[in-house]
């Protein structure tokens, strides 16, 4: 791989990944369940007794989607040593459930309808199931592409890039929402989502045309039991993989109030929706500006450090947020046409540390686990990790239990900042594995 960097395809490839994913955060930015998707669950279902449970579906929804398929076609695509047509497929089939989310379901939508939510609900499910179908095929045809010491370059060009630009969707977002622009509800979701549908189906189609490098394949398929019964043995023969599943596992926990930071200051701290687009922003810029750093970091230093700093770095979320409660809500001042108390420049601080630290921590996790995983077993490994994490898609709604119709968001942050604080001390056991020779399998 020493002349890998220097080849045709992997240009070609590094190219067409980086434009995908940038234009992808757009589309994420526009249907982030953690802030513009958690603001229309609130505008739709506010005086629902049950919202802080609905809230909690969404973001375990959007995990759960992404996280069931990989295991049940890790055996399927172990013998598959060409992968982008399930990528195309799924891909296509994405954006065409978009579709119907965007021109069909939000437009229809009225305010208190549990038949709008359901059938939303029902949509996002299959179009984060269908990126899940994807997901083995992405990261197969990236690991095959570049070396591992230009995999912190390309995802964190893709996320510089995407967050210039989801930073500016973030200001569309604001003008869209804001109610003094004159667009009603759902008018204003609806052309949000028109935006977040076109950037992904341009995202699809611009990795769609990268050219795949054969790969190494199995000579039979191996069934999802039998995939599973080798999970126990990578398990207790694979020590890095082993710590790396318990890291997961705490971060995974750490998400059990993070979804409702935006409902919180929408609902405790009185944040305008407009207000939500500003959130977007801040998200997105400081996930931009963390890519400089965390993309040299993960390269030059090791994937270990990575999380080791990341993982710091997003204690400061849950703190921020509960020290938020206990300040003035009254307005100090007024800047891109949102009124500003000293809660909410605190939340505004939380999301930012959020950001910073959630693309180091995914950027990290992604390129340990390609570090330390074999080819050939590769969507095994991808597999029994997103088997081992499926339950925790469903910790929001354990957040939901807890915060509950009385709205104890605080209690929620601190048993996340007691995750977080887990996760960290989790990490100093990872071990980093360019420092020695690959452990056998």
């Amino acid at each position: 791989m020493a002349n890998a960097q220097t080849t045709p395809l992997i240009k070609r490839n590094f190219v067409l990944g980086v434009v995908n994913g940038a234009i992808y955060q757009v589309g994420l930015a526009c249907m982030d369940p953690g802030t513009v998707v958690a603001a229309f669950v609130v505008h739709l279902l506010k005086d629902n007794p049950h919202l802080m449970y609905w809230i909690a579906l969404m973001s375990c929804v959007r995990v759960a989607g992404w996280l069931w398929p990989p295991p049940l076609m890790a055996g399927l695509l172990e013998r598959t040593p060409r992968k982008l047509g399930y990528y195309r497929v799924s891909g296509a089939a994405r954006v065409v459930a978009l579709g119907i989310i965007t021109f069909v379901v939000v437009p229809r939508a009225t305010e208190g309808s549990i038949g709008t939510f359901a059938a939303f609900v029902l949509l996002m499910l299959l179009v984060n199931s269908l990126g899940g179908i994807g997901m083995i095929p992405f990261f197969d045809i990236v690991s095959k592409s570049m070396p591992a010491n230009r995999l912190g370059r390309f995802f964190g060009a893709r996320r510089f890039l995407g967050g210039i630009l989801a930073f500016g969707a973030g200001f569309a977002v604001k003008h869209i929402l804001d109610e003094r622009t004159g667009y009603p509800f759902p008018t204003s979701y609806s052309m949000v989502f028109l935006l977040g549908w076109a950037t992904t189906a341009l995202s699809v189609l611009f990795f769609s045309l990268v050219d795949e490098p054969p790969g190494v394949a199995h000579r039979r398929r191996l069934s999802f039991a039998m995939q599973m019964r080798r999970g126990p043995r990578i398990m207790r023969r694979h020590r890095d993989y082993r710590s790396l599943v318990f890291v997961r596992v705490l971060s995974g926990l750490t998400n059990i109030a993070v979804p409702f930071i935006v409902p919180f200051a929408q609902l405790r701290l009185g944040a305008s929706e407009a207000m939500v687009g500003l959130f977007v922003s801040i998200l997105m810029l400081s996930g931009t500006v963390a890519n400089v750093l965390w993309s040299y970091v993960g390269d030059a230093q090791g994937n270990r450090r990575l999380l080791l700093l990341t993982n710091s770095v997003g204690l400061g979320a849950p703190v921020l947020a509960l020290v938020a409660a206990r300040l003035s809500p009254e307005v100090v001042a007024t800047r891109l046409g949102v009124d500003f108390s000293p809660q909410l420049v605190v939340v505004s601080l939380a999301l930012l540390l959020l950001g910073f630290s959630q693309t180091g921590r995914m950027m990290g996790e992604t390129n340990y686990l390609l570090e330390i995983a074999p080819e050939r077993q590769r969507p095994t490994y991808m597999g029994m990790m997103h088997a081992i994490l499926f339950p925790l898609a469903f910790a929001p709604l354990l957040g939901a239990a807890v915060i509950g119709a009385h709205q104890r968001f605080e209690l929620g942050f601190a048993i996340s900042l007691v995750f977080g604080i887990g996760c960290l001390a989790a990490t100093l056991w990872l071990k980093e594995p360019r420092a020695r020779t690959r452990e056998p399998d």
